[in-house]
């Protein structure tokens, strides 16, 4: 291809005459890369997705060929769409994939026989060399799938399995699964899915799981997960997952638990968590739960405290609070969805005195200023205070009245984009200058963090400057 430009600055158009249309074949008589080596060619498809290569695939034989050879076509497998050629192009496709680990994903939401018949038999006859499987089918398919899983999988590691639309009872996952041959089987997702009592041969190495209930089935409680998975670290329940059985009040079995993760009205009796099962815990997660639940979450972090709020979107936020101790740092995080600036703070532990006094570190989005500075406990132990700056333009046009509690603050940074920091310097000085104002403290540090500072250096460092506040010392930006 050549490119030819004028001095005098005619455009291309002007100077290359139009082309007639190219007909498919003179297209690949246009085709380049035919004159490469098959291994420069094989090699360029080792860098693109499973979508990209059905691209490629179309773009001449010879590339179709390439890509229909390639590891990544028959390696990832999806299945969507309920047809009898989408079943036989599966098959073909790990039929020529050898010994190639697969990830299978099937997700079939309505009933159709075929699935029974055609779709089942070939999972099973390969499941000895997925790595990770992934199935959404409806509950009436149970007990064909179970049959077809029940031969050993000793590559998989990876396993979901959703059940749609579950009727008067849920399905019992057998004992048998995989031939309780899957060593190699550490994350696992169950949704409408019933466990029994007894350990599964083929999860003894299982670490991470999700379990939960979509709300319609008659028994939603959570098997005592414990007694099946005996090395799981991490716990997600989702949706209407209960947890009624009395075995999860032991503190015991709690500890080997690194995370818990509660999604989307959790139901459990308080005495559950007021026995402080999640004490050691790493991570604690929670979503629309009780606020008294999330109180009794809160409880369990020792130590000082670091509170952090992110901002997800507009109107969704993470409460985070970390234990700083010494062994392990404790992670509590509450998602809270519909907040907005002139709204009363809906959580119920950042009101409570006996946690917000252990917190020594906040970090928090200008935007919910108001939404949470007066409606918070006070924080006599807050040391360093990060305001986001990004997302507040409206309120740093005002001076803030709201005032945090902190009369030991000894540090505030701004964090943010440079342009918010110019433009706006004049608010920022009157917001940081009210901040500061309820603070005892004799020495207070202020950094202005995440900004370019190779241009417009001189207007930041008259920002601070002009910060009108006689405890306020001023210190290099970062």
């Amino acid at each position: 291809m050549t490119l030819c430009i004028s001095a005098d600055g005619d455009s291309l158009a002007q100077l290359t005459p139009p082309s007639p249309p190219l007909s498919a074949s003179s297209m690949v008589q246009l085709d380049s890369t035919r004159l490469l080596p098959v291994e420069l060619s094989e090699k360029v498809s080792d860098f693109l997705d499973l979508q990209s290569l059905l691209v490629l695939a179309s773009v001449s034989r010879r590339w179709r060929a390439i890509v229909h050879d390639h590891p990544t076509y028959w390696r990832d497998i999806f299945l969507d769409t309920p047809s009898l050629s989408s079943v036989l192009l599966l098959g073909l496709r790990l039929e020529r994939g050898g010994s190639r680990p697969a990830y299978v994903s099937i997700d079939v939401q309505k009933p159709w026989p075929p699935l029974r018949a055609m779709l089942f038999p070939i999972v099973a006859a390969h499941l000895h060399r997925i790595s990770r499987l992934s199935l959404t089918v409806t509950a009436q398919n149970a007990n064909s799938l179970f049959r077809a899983l029940s031969n050993p999988a000793p590559l998989l590691h990876a396993f979901e399995l959703i059940f749609l639309r579950p009727q008067s009872a849920l399905c019992t996952l057998p004992l048998d699964v995989f031939g309780g041959v899957a060593p190699s089987l550490t994350n696992m997702a169950l949704i409408n899915v019933s466990l029994t009592e007894a350990p599964y041969a083929a999860f003894a190495h299982v670490c991470h799981l999700v379990i939960g209930f979509d709300g319609l089935s008659p028994t939603t409680a959570v098997p005592f997960v414990f007694e099946i998975f005996p090395r799981i670290r991490y716990l997600s329940l989702m949706r209407a997952a209960m947890l009624e059985d009395t075995r999860f009040r032991n503190q015991d079995c709690w500890s080997a638990l690194e995370t818990l993760v509660v999604l989307t009205n959790i139901r459990c009796r308080d005495a559950v968590f007021q026995v402080a099962p999640v004490g050691d815990l790493v991570h604690l997660i929670t979503q629309d739960c009780n606020r008294e639940h999330v109180t009794l979450f809160a409880r369990h972090l020792e130590g000082p405290l670091e509170l952090a709020i992110e901002d997800v979107d507009e109107q969704q936020f993470n409460i985070v609070l970390r234990s700083r101790t010494p062994v392990r740092s404790r992670v509590f995080l509450e998602r809270c969805d519909d907040w907005v600036t002139n709204a009363a703070l809906p959580h119920d532990a950042l009101r409570r005195e006996h946690i917000l006094a252990r917190v020594v570190t906040f970090v928090m989005p200008i935007a919910l200023w108001y939404a949470i500075i007066g409606f918070m406990a006070p924080l006599p132990a807050l040391s360093m205070l990060i305001i986001l700056l990004h997302g507040g333009h409206r309120l740093l046009s005002s001076r803030l009245s709201s005032r945090l509690q902190c009369p030991n603050m000894e540090v505030l940074v701004l964090r943010g984009p440079h342009d918010i920091a110019l433009e706006r310097s004049a608010a920022i000085r009157d917001f940081a200058s009210n901040a500061l104002d309820g603070t005892q403290s004799s020495h207070v540090l202020l950094r202005l963090e995440r900004v370019h500072v190779e241009d417009g250096i001189d207007d930041l460092q008259h920002l601070f400057r002009d910060i009108q506040c006689d405890n306020a010392a001023h210190v290099p930006l970062t």
